[in-house]
Order: C-alpha cells, then sequence, then structure tokens
C-alpha cells in the first residue's frame, strides 16, 4: 500500500497547502463564489433588478468566502483577491469603473473584506474578534466545550 504525495488536502472545508509555512489556497473558494454568483446572476436576469442581484449575492456569496476566516490567518494580498471576487461581480451587474465601484459598495452595503478606507468596516476582523471573544468567554466559565455558533 503506497501513500501518495499531495501538495494540498482540504479538511473541514479548508484547503491547506503543503509548505514549510503554515499556508491555506481559496482557490476553490474563488471558484465556488463564481459558480454560485453565476447561477444568481442567470436566475435574477429575468427580475431585471440589479438591487435584487446585490442583495443575493450578499446573501449567498459571502458565505462562501468568510467561511472559517476567523480560525485561519489570510494574507492580505488573498484577502485582497477575495475582494476582487466581489468587485468582478459587482462590475458585471453595474458595468462601473472601480472608483464608482467602491462608492456603489459603500452605499449598497456590500462589506470590503479588508479596511481599505477609513469609512469600511472590515468584516474578517470583526468576525474573528467576535470568535476569539467567545471563545476566549466559554473556556473562562470552565466549559471548553466546542460550541456551533450561527454567524
Amino acid at each position: 500500500m503506497w501513500l501518495g504525495f499531495v501538495t494540498s488536502v482540504k479538511y473541514l472545508g479548508v484547503c491547506l497547502v503543503a509548505s514549510k509555512y503554515f499556508r491555506c489556497t481559496v482557490e476553490y473558494i474563488k471558484m465556488k463564489l463564481y459558480r454560485v454568483f453565476n447561477a444568481i446572476y442567470s436566475k435574477s436576469e429575468g427580475a431585471n433588478s440589479e438591487l435584487v442581484t446585490v442583495e443575493l449575492i450578499i446573501s449567498y456569496c459571502l458565505r462562501f468566502i468568510m467561511y472559517a476566516t476567523e480560525v485561519v490567518s489570510l494574507l492580505r494580498n488573498t484577502i485582497n483577491m477575495l475582494d476582487n471576487c466581489i468587485n468582478t461581480a459587482l462590475f458585471r451587474i453595474f458595468h462601473v469603473d472601480h472608483k464608482h465601484l467602491l462608492i456603489l459598495r459603500y452605499y449598497l452595503n456590500v462589506p470590503f473584506l479588508m479596511c481599505s478606507t477609513s469609512l469600511t468596516v472590515n468584516i474578517i476582523e470583526r468576525k474573528r474578534f467576535w470568535y476569539t471573544t467567545v471563545t476566549y468567554t466559554i473556556c473562562q466559565s470552565g466549559k471548553c466545550v466546542v460550541a456551533k455558533w450561527l454567524i
């Protein structure tokens, strides 16, 4: 029986990469995000409303991007790549340039994954802070149990 060498392994939805240091890849998340967006976009074209499509993107696509970000430290360029996926989806809906895309994201309440301006909220850091606070509170009460949170 041979044990095969692999460059990456998927465990609990997180794809770990063989490396000298702990690293994760988000390529499968990116593919899954575009797959979900294309399905939403093709079905919502009949509604003829861009706002419906944006709300569906916020409720469905962000779940794929935000999965396990509170426990896995992602690099800044990885977070920017995922944020750019959202920009690409919004560009496909509204057909505007980058400057107007940022304004659209702000007024449509599409969260930024990385805090690029002082007006935006860093959603990944907020989620990580909430996770560590709840974990610390549970462990301080003497009940170190594995909990299931709905975020």
